[in-house]
């Protein structure tokens, strides 16, 4: 095999084991033509450490260790909170068709609904926060380390788990009929912006765009894009502490969901209209927010 068959593709060690990023690299194995060898971005990027994966990308392709990265939307979105840019010669060349980014709740078949008092374990902060606005009087338990949340089921340390359902559904350990599942939509527990979007990263080389522009899903481009318009304009409604915002588009119907803390507090708003009708809905949103706020 020519060298030239093989595209080096860049992914961090810590996301190596996720669906998400194991499917991508299946796709655009099979939607590129070339074969498709994955480098460790810490292993040629000195960078990666100190400052972030963004820039050990830029580092690896200014260097060819790599032709392109793969990685989550979310350190995109963590650059752009910290007010950076991507580096210069780097651009975004593609994104993935979005995973499924609903939460679930799982809990043992024989058990009741979410009661009050019941012990819920999660895996962040940021779920905690997302739980206590949709159950009452619950108590929440962190636990990261996801291979023992099963047996904290199995062994009444805990009446629930709530996490993601992508990520349960691909843990084999709760793959059996044991388990009962309620699944947890937009409408009631807004995603964290960039959630299930894995992006391609890129120099300007004409054939690393033409194969990125291939796998890229325009679907999730402008939900994402959305979303970014959305919360930057929320950032300057100056009594708003924290937002959500996810956006969905089934057929020709677009749907926006959001998630606000503000100084009069937590609000939950949706908002539904045809595509077409884009920015009317967009400046809907914004409006019902900020007023109240």
């Amino acid at each position: 095999m020519k060298k030239s068959d093989i595209k080096r593709v860049g992914i961090c060690r810590k996301y190596a084991h996720s669906p998400e990023i194991k499917k991508a690299v299946h796709m655009l194995r099979k939607s590129s033509g070339y074969q498709i060898k994955c480098v460790y971005l810490e292993e040629n990027a000195d960078s990666l450490l100190q400052d972030g994966i963004i820039d050990a990308v830029g580092e690896a392709l200014e260097q060819e260790f790599i032709d392109m990265a793969i990685v989550p939307m979310k350190e995109l979105v963590r650059i752009s909170k910290l007010n950076n840019e991507l580096p210069q010669g780097i651009r975004i060349g593609g994104i993935f068709k979005r995973t499924d980014t609903r939460y679930v709740m799982v809990r043992k078949r024989n058990t009741k609904d979410i009661v009050h008092d019941a012990v819920i374990v999660t895996d962040s902060d940021k779920n905690v926060y997302r739980i206590s606005h949709v159950y009452d009087g619950v108590k929440c338990q962190i636990e990261k380390d996801c291979s023992v949340w099963s047996d904290m089921l199995d062994n009444n340390e805990c009446d629930a788990v709530f996490a993601e359902y992508g990520r349960i559904k691909n843990d084999k350990r709760f793959g059996n009929l044991k388990y009962k599942y309620t699944i947890i939509g937009p409408d009631e527990c807004v995603p964290e912006h960039g959630d299930g979007i894995i992006a391609v990263l890129t120099d300007d080389d004409k054939e690393q765009l033409r194969i990125t522009r291939n796998i890229s899903h325009e679907a999730t481009a402008v939900c994402f894009e959305i979303e970014e318009d959305i919360l930057k304009r929320l950032t300057l409604i100056e009594y708003i502490k924290q937002a959500d915002v996810y956006v969905q588009i089934k057929g020709s119907q677009l749907e926006i969901y959001a998630d606000v803390l503000g100084t009069r507090g937590y609000f939950r708003y949706c908002e539904k209209n045809t595509i077409d009708k884009r920015n009317l809905v967009i400046r809907k949103m914004v409006d019902r927010i900020s007023k109240s706020m």
